[in-house]
């Protein structure tokens, strides 16, 4: 039995063009990188700003002085606006807050329906709350009324103003506000876990997919990957409003298994969407072999925490702020036996903080942190390269610059696909050229 691998290469801003960058240019860089869904925590859009299907009135009640207004017996039971579509709240726990009036508070019947439609998503997400004219305290004067969500990775919401015919009614804003984080727990909770009929993986012969980013070849993981003779399937990573997409990622367990590399290489693991994530966990367990690289769209920085893919790493993130200045790339002499030596002098500029987890194994390091660790898991591993393509001012150049890195990272390659319990190693032969002394 053999084992497999799937390469994923991803995105993430590198400053390749020297060995050091100036401060400002430093500067520039660290402010970019401290973008999050979370970062907007709390906002405003006004209901006539879309594409209204009721009046827009004047009314100096409203906090701009105009609102949607839909007259009884003269607006039809339908929108009361269009395309209210919002690509801002990415995956989190929100609370949307409608400011609305009636002109009846007395009637029992149905004013208006307001919530959240998700648009090329999960039906699941949808939340819709009917009110009445019971509801409001007083006629003619605003209330908020709130409805909460919980918003997963895929698609993307739609604010929900229905007219219902009960009286007149006035929308003046809704207020959008992030209230927590969500996890993969969460996800699984409300949309169920994914059953997939996984077997054990039997590889006819090694194969990789390479999931391609921004940047991805100062890596030179597919170098290395064509050095062994792998075959390599390459999937883009898709820029799309609210985040990225691997549209040609594998979607079913026929379409995973004949893969045996998974290097997930600075890409936001949200991009598969929760069941790419519970698909490539299940891929894991029975064999695969999950390399995963750092960059500002990965780790915490890519808000792998609290996420399936997280969960299977040898290490824990520690935040999204978590990218720290890095050093020379050494491999110590207490290494896990038969890994590779690194004889390079080039330099990780910049690096993640990780937490190892107890079973973790360090094969090198840079400035102190770990550079590339792994563990079993399942029957399985995964391994981490701690690697981001950001230049920095550190001594020497920076590792894509080394002439010897792909030859290295090659023979990792081959170290690494054998600590599954299915090995590669006979698979990719025994190249001399990548016989290292250890």
């Amino acid at each position: 039995m053999r084992a497999w691998v799937l390469l994923i290469l991803g995105l993430g801003p590198a400053l390749t063009g020297l060995c050091a960058d100036d401060d400002q240019t430093k500067e520039v860089w660290i402010e970019s990188t401290k973008a999050a869904p979370s970062a907007r925590a709390k906002w405003s859009v006004e209901a006539e700003h879309y594409c209204s299907q009721a009046q827009v009135v004047n009314d100096p009640d409203a906090r701009n002085g105009r609102a949607l207004y839909a007259q009884q017996g003269v607006a039809r039971e339908w929108y009361m606006t269009t395309a209210t579509y919002s690509y801002q709240e990415l995956y989190g726990r929100y609370r949307f807050t409608f400011r609305v009036k009636t002109s009846d508070n007395t009637t029992t019947n149905p004013v208006i329906a307001i919530g959240i439609r998700m648009q090329d998503g999960v039906a699941k997400e949808n939340v819709e709350r009917v009110l009445r004219g019971t509801d409001f305290r007083q006629a003619n004067q605003y209330e908020d009324f709130t409805v909460e969500m919980l918003r997963g990775d895929s698609g993307y919401p739609a604010y929900l103003m229905w007219y219902r015919g009960g009286a007149d009614v006035w929308v003046d804003c809704i207020t959008i506000e992030r209230t927590g984080d969500v996890t993969d727990k969460d996800l699984a909770e409300l949309y169920g876990v994914p059953a997939f009929a996984a077997t054990p993986l039997q590889p006819a012969s090694p194969r990789a997919l390479v999931v391609e980013g921004l940047f991805h070849e100062y890596y030179q993981t597919t170098a290395a990957l064509d050095r062994l003779g792998v075959p390599v399937q390459i999937v883009p990573v898709d820029a799309v409003q609210g985040g990225f997409k691997l549209h040609g990622f594998p979607k079913t367990w026929e379409e995973i298994a004949p893969y045996s590399i998974l290097l997930l290489n600075d890409v936001d693991p949200r991009a598969l969407g929760y069941h790419g994530r519970a698909l490539v966990k299940t891929w894991v367990e029975q064999g695969g072999v999950f390399i995963v690289t750092g960059g500002p769209y990965a780790l915490g920085k890519g808000l792998t925490k609290g996420t399936l893919l997280g969960d299977t790493l040898p290490v824990a993130p520690t935040g999204p702020w978590e990218l720290i200045p890095g050093g020379r790339i050494i491999t110590p002499w207490s290494r896990v036996a038969g890994s590779p030596r690194y004889r390079g002098r080039s330099h990780v500029p910049w690096l993640h903080q990780l937490e190892l987890r107890p079973d973790a194994q360090v094969v090198a390091t840079a400035g102190g942190h770990p550079v590339v660790v792994f563990h079993r898991y399942g029957a399985g591993m995964v391994a981490v390269l701690n690697l981001t393509t950001l230049a920095g001012d550190t001594p020497g150049c920076p590792f894509w610059k080394d002439p010897g890195w792909t030859e290295w990272l090659a023979a990792l390659f081959r170290f690494l696909t054998g600590q599954t319990r299915a090995s590669l190693q006979s698979d990719l032969g025994s190249d001399p050229a990548l016989t290292f002394s250890v």
